[in-house]
């Protein structure tokens, strides 16, 4: 039985890093390993959610002090703050497809948080409007 030569041209596994390979290119390449494929549709549910949000995040520039988000205190500036940081982590969630199902989570909560207090005002004129 005959033996084979070794490669000498692949470097082995704990071989140390080539010169020009630093920390954080080693470690882009054990995420992009390790995360899978890129999702070429990773975009559509973030786009939608904000799409759908947009008017009420204009509503919300518009009347912050008519509407008391200004305030530290308020719910509603939490419930606002909560959607907005919802919808970046949509946003900033790696391209994988692997995180397709976290990005669509992220986007619905990041919106349905958004257009919560929007909604309530909504009634709250539908409401007046039948009754006054």
């Amino acid at each position: 039985m005959t033996s084979q030569p070794t490669r000498t041209s692949e470097p082995a596994p704990d071989a140390a890093p080539a010169p020009g390979e630093g920390l954080f290119r080693r470690l882009w390449r054990w995420a992009d390993r390790r995360l899978g494929p890129a999702d070429e549709r990773w975009a559509k549910a973030p786009v939608a959610a904000s799409v759908v949000c947009f008017p009420a995040l204009l509503f919300y520039a518009c009347n912050i002090h008519e509407l008391g988000l200004d305030t530290r205190r308020s719910g509603a500036t939490a419930t606002v703050f909560a959607g907005l940081l919802a919808l970046a982590v949509a946003w900033l969630l790696p391209h994988r497809r692997s995180l397709r199902s976290s990005r669509v989570t992220f986007a619905i909560t990041g919106a349905a948080l958004l257009l919560v207090y929007a909604l309530y005002f909504v009634y709250l004129v539908v409401i007046w409007l039948c009754f006054v």
